[in-house]
């Protein structure tokens, strides 16, 4: 079953549009490839990027001497991480329920670390006709891909790290509290909600330039002013919430090219296409960030182009401005959280939402800790 000691926000999902809260039941992971049940005494801890999120996890060993850790997360949200018997993490899932257009309850990857490689997956309005008709043809395969919870009763963790979230996250976290449906108790505004939540990867020079390939978006000019405004809210950040200052982030737009989006190259790409090659099947956007010992590297952004995209919160479209605002944060390294609705990193978005434009108390404060 899924881990039972779910934190109250402390969520590292990546699933913008995951809408609304349940709890989904998690099918006991096999041990058919990754005995025995006990982590060897010799293996170092198995630590997630950013560090763990809660305090209560579940472990076991793996076959090749290595470690396994779950941690259970708000509102039916997991993370499994794998290491080596040496700690180094060779790959990890944050696996998340989707509100599906059929009233199914679906899991599915909502972040997948692998390959010195953090991807993000974020997915659809379920009330969306396109995104519906996309999702019926990749659901199977989506949940098939999801890697299953660690089985067993999770513990108290001495590896759990609590300077990876916000003071309330940790309070829950440490004392082993319950899930709550994701708008309970959450702020009345965008301006008192101070959640936020860090994926483990900074640019360590605080900057970073970006290029728009402008063939896949018809190379128009108002789609490209809606990303350069989208990437200028994480370094001009006074908003309705009156915030002033800016930030030690500066993000560029470098111009056009043509290189496409999803694979390292040293051009950080943002375009539209085919989201499954780009390896987000069934997803509305998708971020990808590449990383060595020192921080990000590279990373790309790609919009789905089986949707119906505006620049002007068209009813029925998706705001391009207000999705990649919420991109271009887990760009710099922040992640979705799931009790904050007010704010850009919540994790759900619908079609003519325009809200997520516009950087509330807990985006600021989030980027204000990894860019001061």
């Amino acid at each position: 079953m899924a881990p039972d000691a779910l934190t109250r926000r402390a969520t590292a999902l990546v699933a913008l549009g995951v809408a609304a809260a349940f709890a989904a039941a998690v099918a006991p992971a096999s041990r058919a490839a990754d005995a025995p049940a006990t982590a060897p005494a010799a293996a170092k801890r198995c630590v997630p990027l950013g560090g763990l999120l809660v305090s209560r996890t579940t472990r076991r060993g793996l076959r090749n001497g290595g470690d396994e850790v779950t941690e259970g997360l708000a509102d039916g949200v997991y993370r499994v991480t794998r290491c080596d018997r040496a700690g180094a993490l060779t790959s990890s899932m944050t696996v998340a329920p989707v509100r599906d257009p059929d009233g199914r309850r679906v899991l599915a990857p909502a972040a997948i670390v692998r390959g010195r490689r953090l991807l993000t997956l974020d997915y659809g309005d379920p009330r969306d006709p396109k995104w519906a008709t996309v999702w019926r043809r990749v659901r199977a395969r989506v949940a098939a891909s999801v890697t299953a919870a660690t089985s067993g009763t999770p513990r108290p963790d001495s590896a759990f790290d609590r300077h990876n979230v916000t003071g309330a996250s940790v309070r829950a976290a440490a004392a082993g509290a319950s899930a709550k449906p994701p708008t309970q108790g959450a702020p009345a505004s965008s301006c008192d909600d101070g959640e936020y939540l860090k994926s483990g990867l900074i640019w360590p020079n605080h900057r970073y330039g970006w290029r728009w390939r402008a063939s896949t978006f018809g190379s128009n000019s108002n789609i490209l002013h809606a990303l350069e405004h989208a990437a200028q809210a994480w370094d001009l950040t006074k908003d309705d919430c009156d915030y002033g200052d800016i930030t030690t982030i500066t993000p560029t737009y470098e111009g056009t090219t043509d290189a496409p989006a999803g694979t390292l190259d040293n051009v950080d790409t943002v375009d539209k296409g085919n989201i499954a090659s780009f390896g987000c099947e069934g997803a509305l956007a998708c971020t990808q960030v590449w990383y060595d010992a020192t921080g990000a590297v590279e990373s790309d952004i790609r919009f789905s182009d089986e949707v119906k995209w505006s620049t002007s919160g068209t009813s029925g479209a998706y705001d391009y401005r207000a999705v990649a605002t919420h991109e271009f944060g887990h760009f710099i390294g922040l992640s979705d959280l799931h009790e904050s609705p007010n704010l850009t990193m919540y994790y759900a978005t619908q079609t003519g939402n325009t809200g997520p434009r516009t950087l509330g108390r807990g985006d600021v404060l989030g980027l204000r800790v990894l860019y001061p």
